[in-house]
C-alpha cells in the first residue's frame, strides 16, 4: 500500500512540474520559435529566469528521487504503467482549471489509459476473477 501511495505522490510532484514548466515558459516568452539558433538562445535564456521554471525543475528532480523510492519497492512491470494516470490527471486539470480544450477523441484515449491503469493495478483481482469463470 505504501507503494500504491508513493507512486501516486510521484504522479502528482510530475504533474506539478509539467504545469510550472507550462506556466514558466508562457509567462516567459510564450512560444518558443525556432528559427535561429540566436533566437532559440535568447528564449532559453529568458525562459530559465523565471521562477516558474525552477520550481519546475525542482519537482521533477524530486518527482526522480521518488520514482528510484518506487522502483526500489515494485516491479517496474507493475509501476512503469501506472505513470499512465499522469495523463489522465494531467488532462482532466487542463480542461477544468486551464480552459484548455480536449477534444472527443483524446477524451477517449484518457479512457482507453485509465482502463489500462486499472487493469494492471487490479492483476491479482482479475486472475481470479477469470480463475473463477474457468471453474477452476
Amino acid at each position: 500500500m505504501k507503494t500504491l501511495f508513493l507512486i501516486f505522490v510521484s504522479i502528482a510532484i510530475g504533474i506539478g512540474g509539467q504545469f510550472c514548466l507550462k506556466h514558466g515558459v508562457m509567462e516567459s516568452s510564450g512560444r518558443i520559435e525556432l528559427n535561429s539558433f540566436g533566437q532559440l538562445v535568447q528564449q532559453v535564456f529568458l525562459i530559465f529566469k523565471n521562477p516558474y521554471i525552477w520550481l519546475g525543475l525542482f519537482l521533477y528532480a524530486f518527482g526522480a528521487v521518488t520514482w528510484m523510492v518506487v522502483l526500489s519497492r515494485a516491479d517496474i512491470s507493475y509501476a512503469y504503467p501506472m505513470l499512465g494516470l499522469a495523463y489522465v490527471i494531467a488532462v482532466f486539470i487542463a480542461w477544468a482549471f486551464k480552459g484548455e480544450p480536449v477534444t472527443t477523441i483524446r477524451w477517449l484515449g484518457v479512457v482507453m489509459i485509465s482502463i489500462g491503469v486499472m487493469v494492471i493495478g487490479n492483476e491479482i483481482t482479475i486472475r481470479n476473477w477469470i480463475k473463477m469463470l474457468a471453474g477452476e
